[in-house]
């Protein structure tokens, strides 16, 4: 399976069995905290899915020096990785937890080799937990839609390809592919998540999007040796710190914002984070001194 002509790779393991039992152990700690705005704990996008507020916290894996190793593997897998010109976007630690369905099989971008993904899973990604699945040379497909059909997913059923491989293992794919993953029915499924951008195949709209907040005690000599890929278009600074002044800014603010059911939607998102912020203190406060 290579990238090239399957739109997806997957490496040894990059992360060791005590690398990853250490990293859990500090995750369990990080995330029994929840944040709304805050550097500490994790922040629910919804009632299955949160991500941790500030992944740079993270002590046992420095995840700047993973991502190095990762962009240098990907390197060698992708014959024109460097000629694209590709940028870290995101840096981020996922939660995704019970989940009865399946993930409708969709693409996040209709330019082939925009936008890199990137896996490594930390716990679960078994068939009961979540497994990613890709269909290999989907990629290049350019007359379907975001989300494919039932009819349209049978046809292409020969070409999935599920992601068995070892936690720890670097999973990178091109987004364009279309993709999905099992349910979630047994525990939690925690994934280190990184993604890039092409500045040749992207506008600099497109690449605005960076969380990345790089501490100097994650910086190495490797971290060094990469530092191009953290290093966004000037244009682009200015568009990802809000300064600049488009007719978007003054844009009239869509009618779907202001749907209710949408509203209560995030009302629902708040109390549920706001209740399990609340169990996980009064579990703290219940620990012996």
């Amino acid at each position: 399976m290579g990238f090239a002509a399957d739109g997806i790779e997957i490496s040894k393991p990059l992360l060791s069995a005590t690398e990853l039992e250490h990293l859990n152990l500090e995750i369990d700690d990080l995330a029994q905290f929840v944040t709304l705005n805050g550097h500490f704990g994790r922040t629910y996008v919804n009632d299955r899915h949160s991500t941790l507020a500030f992944p740079a916290l993270i002590k046992s894996v420095n995840l700047f020096a993973l991502l190095s190793r990762s962009i240098d593997f990907m390197k060698q897998a992708i014959p024109d990785f460097e000629a694209q010109q590709y940028v870290v976007t995101d840096v981020d630690f996922w939660f995704d937890e019970k989940c009865d369905d399946y993930l409708f099989w969709h693409r996040d971008c209709d330019k082939e080799g925009a936008i890199i993904r990137c896996f490594i899973c930390v716990q679960g990604g078994e068939e009961d937990s979540g497994k990613f699945r890709y269909m290999r040379g989907s990629h290049k497909i350019n007359d379907h839609d975001y989300r494919l059909s039932d009819e349209q997913v049978a046809k292409l059923t020969p070409a999935i390809v599920d992601c068995n491989d070892a936690a720890g293992a670097l999973i990178f794919c091109d987004v364009k592919g279309y993709h999905s993953r099992f349910p979630i029915t047994n525990g939690i499924r925690r994934t280190i998540y990184f993604q890039l951008h092409s500045k040749t195949r992207t506008t600099t709209d497109d690449i605005t999007a960076s969380r990345i907040l790089l501490p100097s005690s994650s910086i190495t000599p490797d971290v060094l040796k990469n530092l191009d890929y953290f290093l966004f278009p000037q244009e682009g600074l200015l568009h990802s710190a809000g300064w600049e002044h488009s007719s978007r800014q003054t844009a009239k603010m869509p009618e779907k914002l202001l749907d209710l059911s949408k509203l209560e939607n995030r009302r629902g998102w708040l109390r549920t984070i706001l209740s399990r912020g609340k169990s996980a203190l009064l579990r703290r406060l219940r620990r012996p001194a």
